[in-house]
Parts: C-alpha cells; structure tokens; sequence
C-alpha cells in the first residue's frame, strides 16, 4: 500500500526536516531530470539508493529495464534514479559494486593483471548496447538479468562504452543537431502545452511560434523500453497546470535539449552500429 510508513511516521512523531544536502539531482525519466527531495521520511523506499549515491560524490551506475511487454533497455547515469526510469521498474548496477570475483575473471581471461573495474564497466555498458547481443538474447533480457559474454576485443567494447556513457551522463553538454526553426510572430521560447511530432516524425510542433523541422529519421532507432530517446522528451516536457517546464533563466533550454537528444542517439547509433562481434563464453 503507497504511503504506508509515511502514514506510519506521521503516528510516531516523526516528522522530515529540510536540509539543503537532501536536494540532489535525479533521473526520472530518459533524458529527464528533476530535483529530488532525498528523505527516508518523504520517500517510501529508498533501498540502497544513499549507500550507492553518497551525496557530493561522483557515482557512475547503469540501470537496467526488463519486462516481458518491453524491449530490453540500459542508461548510464551518476544522479538518484527514479525506480522505473524506463517506464517498467528496473535494475540499477553501480560501478563500486562490481566484485572482485569479477575484476579477477577479467584479469585472468585478458591476462591483463592491471585491468581496472571502471573499464570493465565501460565494457559492460556497450556489450549491453550491441544489435546482435540484444537480438540474440531479446527473450531472456525480457525476465532475467543479463549475462555478459567476454568478446574477444575488449578495448573495442570498453572505449565504446566510455564514449557512450559520457553521451548519456553529459548530454546536456553536448551540441545540438542542428534542425531548421520554422518561426512564425509572435515569437517565443515558451512552452504552452505539449509538442507534437508531426506524422512522418520529421518535424516537431514545439508550440504555435515555432516548429523544428528537419529531424533524421535515424533518430528514432535509439529506444530504451517502449519510446525512442527523443520521444520520451516529447512526452515528459508538457506545460500543465500543476507543472512548467519553461526556464526563466535558460528558455531556449528545451529547444536546445531536443537538438541535443537528437544527436546523442545518432551517435549512440553510430557507435554500437560499429561494435565489432563478441564471443558467447559467458562470465
């Protein structure tokens, strides 16, 4: 039952206190960010969540989402995730809790006794990326865990996955697809209710002063669970009556954000497109 010990802490006295350190940065959706107000109290699981992400620290984890309605789907991250990020509750794998059972396995296959734990991450994160790796093993991915395969170019999946965790964790940072702007007057940046793509999706109604045009049909091929990257933006970024997504101090931030998401997927694209084949010995 939802709310059950909030309900509970309410008969025992206990009450959340606010503290700025409590205010951190997490992942609602793909490519969504939101505050969080990070309390036992307000949060009815927390989990393991303030072990894995100890506030002011750098935490790098990927999160897994598998359900038997939905496509297999990861997303690599450092901020406090929402438990059913893809859209189906999912599975988070934090980088320090790689074993050193693990990090011996890899030593000892590679014959490489300086590997290190954050490139076998690496590793993972673009095996788990690859076409045929997710075609071959798409029923399983549905209702268990991933197996993970030691492909036989390891530093090919491991610069892989360090270029796409830097994709998905900083791509705000990262330049826009450069779309057209159809603009009509009067002009805004404003987002007054929720944009649309258009029916061949290679335009989108941002609201009625602007629509962005030109969007690569590639752009749809980066899914995770049900939606494309760019239409989990689309369908997160709604100005309602209970929530504004507009920025005072940054309006341009959404139309940016599209051009943006738009680029991480061709390149994430691009890259597991030209990952080479991996063996089937399972770790």
């Amino acid at each position: 039952m939802f709310y059950r010990e909030l309900k509970l802490d309410l008969v025992r006295g206990h009450y959340a206190e606010f503290d700025g350190v409590k205010v951190v940065a997490s992942r609602y959706r793909p490519f969504t960010n939101r505050w969080l107000f990070f309390d036992r109290i307000v949060n009815e699981e927390v989990y393991r969540l303030p072990a894995i992400f100890r506030m002011g620290e750098t935490t790098l984890d990927f999160d897994c989402t598998n359900h038997q309605q939905m496509e297999f789907s990861v997303l690599g991250a450092d901020s406090v995730p929402c438990l059913d990020l893809g859209g189906r509750p999912g599975q988070g794998f934090p980088l320090f809790h790689l074993s050193d059972s693990a990090l011996e396995l890899f030593r000892n296959h590679y014959d490489r006794p300086t590997l290190s734990k954050p490139r076998i991450f690496e590793y993972i994160y673009a095996l788990l990326h690859h076409p045929g790796y997710r075609e071959r093993y798409a029923e399983a991915l549905k209702k268990e865990l991933p197996r993970i395969p030691l492909a036989l170019d390891f530093d090919a999946f491991a610069d892989a996955g360090a270029c796409l965790m830097e994709l998905h964790r900083h791509y705000e940072q990262q330049a826009p697809y450069p779309l057209q702007y159809l603009e009509k007057a009067p002009f805004t940046w404003k987002l007054t209710g929720k944009m649309k793509l258009v029916k061949d999706r290679l335009s989108l109604y941002y609201n009625d002063s602007l629509t962005l045009a030109g969007i690569p049909e590639q752009a749809f091929e980066y899914r995770l669970g049900h939606r494309s990257a760019l239409e989990w933006v689309v369908d997160q970024y709604q100005r309602k009556e209970t929530s504004n997504p507009n920025r005072a101090d940054d309006p341009e931030y959404i139309v940016r954000l599209v051009g943006q998401v738009i680029a991480v997927s061709l390149e994430t694209v691009a890259i597991t497109r030209a990952l080479p084949p991996y063996a089937v010995q399972s770790a």
